[in-house]
């Protein structure tokens, strides 16, 4: 079975009664079989606080998770010497480590661009973020994108609060 990315944005005086109402809808509207790609393959959820100070909305960080994993390294090592095995010439193998210096150059100075704190965030949250069959991840949302979903969920005005569930998830 595969797998797919799903962003849900849910309302609740706290983020399990926000996560319970999105697990319900996402019931409703993709299906209660299984395999929805939906927030519904979920038993739960892992919450994150994004770093006070550091500018990043509650999309942008899951942004950073999707390209996170174009840029992790974890596990690289043993997957690399696995490739060099097979490796026919000696040209071959150069042009392969030449390929994996290039990548890790490339990784190393994406996570640099990042400011320190969101980076370490970023570190713990993406492997829950792609678990298709654990916990998802949590960030509850604030100021202006809140206040949009409120008012696209006719909540405006409401003491509810706003949070996006979000990672991978079995289809």
């Amino acid at each position: 079975m595969g797998a797919t990315t799903f962003q849900t944005y849910a309302l609740g005086k706290t983020p399990r009664e926000a996560f319970s109402a999105a697990r319900e809808r996402a019931g409703w509207d993709h299906g209660h079989s299984g395999y929805s790609g939906s927030i519904y393959e979920k038993p739960g959820f892992v919450l994150f606080t994004l770093p006070k100070g550091v500018r990043c909305t509650a999309t942008k960080f899951i942004g950073l998770l999707d390209e996170a994993y174009d840029y992790d390294q974890s596990g690289e090592d043993e997957w690399q010497r696995d490739q060099l095995k097979w490796c026919k010439t000696a040209a071959e193998r150069r042009k392969l480590e030449v390929q994996f210096r290039k990548d890790k150059r490339r990784a190393d100075a994406w996570w640099k661009k990042l400011n320190p704190a969101l980076a370490d965030v970023v570190r713990q949250a993406t492997p829950i973020y792609q678990q298709k069959w654990d916990e998802c991840i949590a960030v509850e949302m604030t100021g202006a994108e809140a206040t949009k979903i409120k008012e696209n969920f006719g909540r405006k005005g409401t003491h509810d609060k706003v949070f996006v569930f979000a990672g991978y998830a079995s289809c």
